[in-house]
């Protein structure tokens, strides 16, 4: 399990951390990552956020959690797909 200790500034691995907790279902680190200041998102080289692998690996709970706690669904990666088309697609 990951563990963010000091959130007093911007973490870069905030992303690794929540994106890779995301993309594996790991519904319990991606709260405890949101609770201790993660940025829901903090976007990849690609663009993607931790919603966009969410949607893809099809982890209903993690995208529940993800838009509770702001993340938006409109956030476009780098060839201008959104989560909310990749639910559709």
């Amino acid at each position: 399990m990951f563990e963010v200790t000091d959130t007093s500034h911007a973490n870069p691995q905030d992303l690794d951390e929540l994106y890779e907790a995301a993309a594996e279902g790991d519904f319990e680190t991606c709260r405890d990552l949101i609770k201790n200041g993660a940025k829901v998102d903090k976007r990849n080289p690609d663009e993607w956020t931790p919603l966009m692998i969410a949607v893809l690996e099809e982890h209903e709970d993690i995208c529940d959690l993800l838009l509770e706690n702001g993340a938006n669904m409109n956030a476009v990666d780098s060839e201008g797909c959104s989560s909310l088309w990749m639910a559709v697609a």
